[in-house]
Order: structure tokens, then sequence, then C-alpha cells
């Protein structure tokens, strides 16, 4: 009886070791597609501010028109991907990146013509105003799964210069960066973007690229 219950054991260790350990089923990747792992944000970190903005001439409900400086990046602290060891090689660009904790500024943006009744004024437009969140939660906690990704034949130049104006386009991207090579800056910016909008992190991964609408 004994040794039943000891085999028994074994058997349960090892299923349960194989289950753990198991990437993902051998039928849910498709010949010829290339994979990596990325992080899965628990939640995206941007939220959207709605406010009425007026289209018509100003005379008209100049008494229903206000300016307000919108809250667009929240303060506090943000776990970000740096680059600290600059003589570090790697076929994986991930390999010479730690994460560090950073402070990051409250910034606000100025916004014009917002109309305070817009049933007085109903020559409006919504605009939506991004906020972005911070969040101090511990990156290495985050899920981690495979997910599909662009292959190597597939990051041509283009693809990469188009990543890179999407990324600029969207405030992501500042300052000088060398178009169709993506260094430091750019995949910070792209890791950035991808935390934002709750994106699979730190890879050309396919939902990432619909996401910015490039076209590969």
């Amino acid at each position: 009886m004994r040794f039943c219950s000891q085999l028994i054991l074994v058997v349960f260790l090892i299923a349960i070791s194989c289950r753990t350990t198991a990437p993902l089923a051998q039928d849910s990747f498709k010949p010829g597609a290339c994979y990596q792992k990325a992080v899965i944000p628990s939640t995206a970190k941007i939220n959207f501010t709605r406010v009425a903005i007026y289209q018509g001439a100003e005379q008209d409900c100049l008494n229903q028109l206000r300016d307000s400086s919108i809250l667009v990046q929240e303060a506090g602290t943000e776990w970000i991907k740096k680059r600290t060891d600059k003589s570090c090689v790697s076929a994986d660009p991930d390999d010479c990146l730690v994460w560090c904790l950073v402070t990051v500024e409250p910034r606000h943006q100025l916004v014009s013509n917002i109309i305070k009744d817009t049933a007085a004024c109903p020559e409006y437009e919504i605009e939506e105003i991004a906020v972005r969140k911070t969040s101090s939660t511990d990156k290495s906690r985050q899920k981690v799964e495979y997910r599909e990704v662009l292959c190597e034949s597939q990051l041509s130049q283009k693809v990469l210069a188009d990543i890179q104006w999407r990324l600029n386009d969207l405030g992501y991207l500042r300052g000088q960066w060398e178009e169709g090579k993506f260094k430091d800056k750019s995949g910070e910016a792209l890791r950035m973007y991808q935390w934002d909008y709750g994106l699979p992190v730190g890879s050309f991964n396919l939902e990432t690229m619909e996401h910015l609408g490039v076209n590969y």
C-alpha cells in the first residue's frame, strides 16, 4: 500500500510539472509563423476624458466657452526598461535591458473652446483627451506568454520606419532618431506605447502592429 501511494504521488508530480512547464499547446502554433515571449499587462494605462469643443463662430457662444488645463499624465512612479551596460551585445535586445523604477512628473494640456452647456451651443464636436496613468506594479510579476510576431523577413526598413513615424505622431517618439533603425530610443517608445494600451510588451507582435495601423 505504501509503495502504491508513493507511486501515485510521483505520477501526480510529473503530471503537474508537465502541465506547468509547457509554454503553449502544439496546435496553437502556425507553420511558417514566428513567436516570441511577451509580457501581458493586466490593464491598459490610458483613460480618455471627453470634452465638447465648439466649432462655430466664437462670438455666438462666447459666454459659454472656457479654456481648461487638463491632466494628461498622472504623477507617480512606474517601471520602465533601460539599457545600463553599453557594451552588452545580444541577439535579443531585451537581454541588455533592466527594469528601473522612475519618478513620473505630472503633465497638463491646455484645451481651448470647451463648451460649458452643449444645449446652448449645438455646434460642437466631442474630442477625446488621452490621460496616461502611472503604475508601480512589479513587472516581474506580470504574465508572460508566447505571441505571434513579425519574422525577420518582414522587418524591413520601411516597416520599422512606419512604426517609428506612428509612434512620433502619437507623441511617444520625440527628438532625433535614425529612421529604419530600431535602437534604444525607438524600442523604449514602443514598449511605453504597449504598456499604455495593454498590448503584449517587448516584441513586434501582430497585435501591436494592428493597433498602430502598420502594414507589413
